[in-house]
């Protein structure tokens, strides 16, 4: 890179509306692993399959009033903005592709509800969570996150701050209000492209001391949430405590953190 400034995109978009404010019902949940997919697939009604290029696997489901289209992106950044890239552009299509319908008083299929774009983008799983902030167990959403590996400090941005977006991306005020109602903990996230252990802890308390939270996706999620003008929010529920717990804990408490982690987005989004 030269020495100079990089060029700002002053044409970026930024979220122009908040969930409650959206007249559409499709939310989109996106989960990296399959353990953090299942529970949430399971609790779905009407639940169906549907084919979305480059994604591991895709269900359209219902949920206290809700459509939900959720997603199984695999695991770290790229995999997590691709998800979100391809269920903004294509999941309303796919949702409304003439098999999501409203019952007759008497039995049978009216036509299909067509329902309008993705009302919200919501990250689901497992994190990990700096000493003192939260618990393991404890139901976690993302105030902010920030891309723990993008740094243009040399040119005068903040560390995590991309040229034409705001440094860090807030999480959506009506999710999070319902995340407050449910007893989630609002905290800081970062998001960087690697399991973050025992060696790394003390550099990210150092360089994040407003973040509490590191997870493998949210940040890219949120990004591309924003271009795209949609509200966000990540979702999580804490296996290990960085600097504290070895891998061999985040292992072993990932399936029952995931089920919290998926109880908590449905009734987060039940709340709203």
């Amino acid at each position: 890179m030269s020495g100079d400034e990089p060029s700002v995109m002053s044409d970026v978009p930024r979220p122009g509306r908040t969930y409650g404010e959206s007249d559409s019902s499709i939310a989109l949940l996106i989960a990296a692993m399959p353990e953090e997919f299942e529970p949430l697939k399971s609790r779905l009604d009407d639940a169906r399959s549907v084919q979305l290029p480059g994604i591991h696997d895709a269900v359209v489901g219902r949920h206290g009033g809700k459509t939900i289209l959720l997603l199984l992106s695999g695991i770290g950044l790229v995999n997590a903005a691709h998800a979100a890239t391809v269920g903004l552009c294509l999941g309303p299509s796919v949702v409304n592709d003439g098999t999501v319908r409203d019952g007759n008083s008497d039995g049978t299929a009216s036509q299909p509800a067509q329902l309008g774009e993705i009302g919200c983008v919501m990250s689901i799983g497992t994190a990990g969570v700096v000493p003192g902030r939260a618990s393991i167990g404890d139901v976690v959403v993302s105030e902010k996150v920030v891309p723990g590996d993008f740094d243009l400090t040399a040119f005068g941005y903040e560390r995590g701050q991309v040229p034409g977006l705001t440094a860090g991306y807030p999480g959506d005020q009506d999710l999070l209000a319902a995340a407050d109602a449910f007893g989630a903990k609002a905290l800081g996230f970062v998001s960087v492209d690697r399991f973050v252990g025992i060696p790394e802890a003390a550099a990210i308390r150092e360089i994040f001391p407003d973040a509490s939270v590191v997870d493998m996706e949210s940040s890219a999620l949120a990004q591309t949430a924003v271009l795209h003008g949609t509200p966000f929010i990540s979702v999580r529920s804490v296996t290990d405590v960085i600097g504290e717990s070895e891998t061999s804990v985040h292992l072993d408490e990932v399936d029952n953190s995931s089920e919290q982690a998926a109880t908590a987005a449905l009734g987060i989004l039940g709340r709203v």
